[in-house]
């Protein structure tokens, strides 16, 4: 199907091609915030652990919108972790840091 948005093919590539690393760097992002949520502890470990929640369900849908638009630009969305850290510009944590240190890496 072509898609009809007024953008040269080249331009439309290009922008499924950032669309792709903003997909992917919402992933990334959704997953450390899934794990701080879990792994959370300390003081205020109910305050963040809301928090860390809030802003991984945000990040869901966040996830959601630029795998459909993807498709209506006329692709494939990505999907596998593989997939997913091919295209991110975000690192990945290895390690529980402490709350603050959780904070900072956000």
């Amino acid at each position: 199907m072509t898609i009809k948005i007024g953008l040269s093919k080249k331009e439309l590539e290009k922008s499924i091609k950032n669309l792709t690393v903003v997909l992917a760097n919402e992933m990334v992002l959704y997953v450390k915030l899934r794990k701080f949520h879990w792994n959370v502890s300390g003081n205020s470990f109910m305050e963040l652990h809301k928090l860390f929640e809030s802003q991984y369900t945000e990040t869901e849908h966040n996830i959601d919108e630029v795998a459909e638009r993807i498709s209506k630009l006329g692709s494939k969305s990505i999907g596998s972790m593989k997939e997913f850290l091919e295209h991110t510009t975000l690192k990945e944590s290895d390690s529980y840091e402490s709350q603050k240190a959780m904070l900072e890496e956000l």
